[in-house]
């Protein structure tokens, strides 16, 4: 089990450990593919005690989220490093009606009642299902119930000897006293858990791919681009640029892209899904190209030097370079040989990497 903490060391979420490099959580709390750098993986039985604590490469919301009902209220999230323990299996029967009346282990890092404030240290507890339904179960008091804090913790059950995990807390009411809910796991794995784990296994990304640790890479190091700090390609070994993928050159002994990086700011694009940590595809006014870039609050310096927080269509206003600053005529980082420079870096090296202003969220009680 582990807590879901924030960049300061303090608790937000709780979450489950399904495999050497991924933890499962509850969508709600926020944890998502522009925010997951502000947060943090926690291995321990207490934040006060001190554990291990891993940083975040990656996080998906199931695509059928959906904030205000909580229905498929699921999120996974990738580990840079290894996890220090062994994870818990998912559990493999589909529930029914027979579910109702079993007991289940519930498992988080949250608060032990409405009223208390220690949260961030784990906790064991016992509840007793009520219903199922389509998407999720429920839980009565057997004692113990999830509290705020426990979101994205795990519902436990042994059958045979062996533990599984069969739900992530979600919701439940104010006091922490009358009934909880789970987002079930079975429901989960075909269409969201099972596919992810299958696309970030360890070997599964080649050389010029994205990648969220090491070993994921089939070939070379995973490593992290200059420009987008959320950003991570397999760089495979090399003594020159043709021993390389086209489009990448060899830099110090390894395949890297030139500046911008794809789907860094300033890398062309058709829309905005191109584009990777939180940015959006814009136009640029100046030159009318397509190109990835990141808002900015024109009352506020939040664009680095040589670059302005410029007006694109009335109140959007994103980081823009300088038209007389030196980054606005800056080359790529990494020369690619004519014949191998990508067309759409030869277009868009006018925007420059703000940083990141997504504001993190507070999870809801779960």
């Amino acid at each position: 089990m582990v807590a879901v903490i924030t960049a300061d060391g303090g608790p937000h979420c709780s979450g489950t450990l399904i495999g050497p490099h991924t933890v499962i959580t509850a969508a709600h709390c926020g944890v998502d593919p522009t925010t997951f750098p502000q947060f943090a993986v926690f291995f321990g039985a207490s934040l006060g005690q001190g554990g291990s604590t891993v940083a975040i490469s990656d996080a998906r919301l199931d695509p059928s989220f959906d904030a205000t009902t909580l229905d498929h209220d699921v999120a996974l999230l990738t580990l840079r490093q290894a996890a220090p323990v062994a994870p818990i299996a998912l559990d493999t029967e589909m529930l029914d009606a027979t579910f109702v009346g079993q007991d289940v282990n519930v498992v988080g890092y949250g608060v032990t009642s409405a009223t208390s404030a220690d949260e961030g240290s784990r906790h064991v507890g016992q509840a007793r299902v009520s219903a199922v339904s389509g998407l999720d179960f429920t839980v009565l008091p057997a004692p113990s119930q999830p509290c705020e804090g426990d979101s994205g913790g795990a519902a436990l059950r042994t059958s045979t000897g062996a533990t599984t995990l069969v739900g992530v807390v979600s919701q439940g009411d104010d006091a922490c006293v009358d009934h909880a809910e789970f987002a079930r796991i079975d429901v989960e794995r075909t269409p969201f858990i099972d596919p992810y784990l299958a696309s970030t296994a360890p070997g599964t990304a080649q050389v010029g791919q994205k990648c969220f640790y090491d070993t994921q890479c089939k070939a070379g190091p995973c490593l992290q681009t200059s420009d987008a700090p959320g950003l991570w390609f397999c760089g495979g070994s090399c003594g020159r640029s043709s021993d390389c993928p086209k489009g990448m050159a060899c830099s110090g002994g390894a395949c890297r892209y030139p500046l911008p990086s794809p789907g860094a700011p300033g890398w062309g694009c058709t829309q905005d899904s191109d584009c990777e940590a939180g940015g959006a595809c814009i136009s640029n006014p100046s030159s009318d190209a397509q190109v990835c870039s990141v808002r900015c609050n024109p009352a506020q310096s939040t664009c680095p030097g040589g670059f302005a927080c410029q007006s694109t269509s009335g109140a959007d206003f994103y980081c823009l370079a300088s038209p007389t600053s030196p980054a606005s005529s800056a080359g790529c980082a990494i020369a690619l040989p004519a014949d191998e420079a990508p067309g759409v870096a030869a277009t868009a090296i006018a925007v420059l990497l703000a940083l990141l202003s997504a504001k993190r969220r507070a999870a809801h009680r779960g």
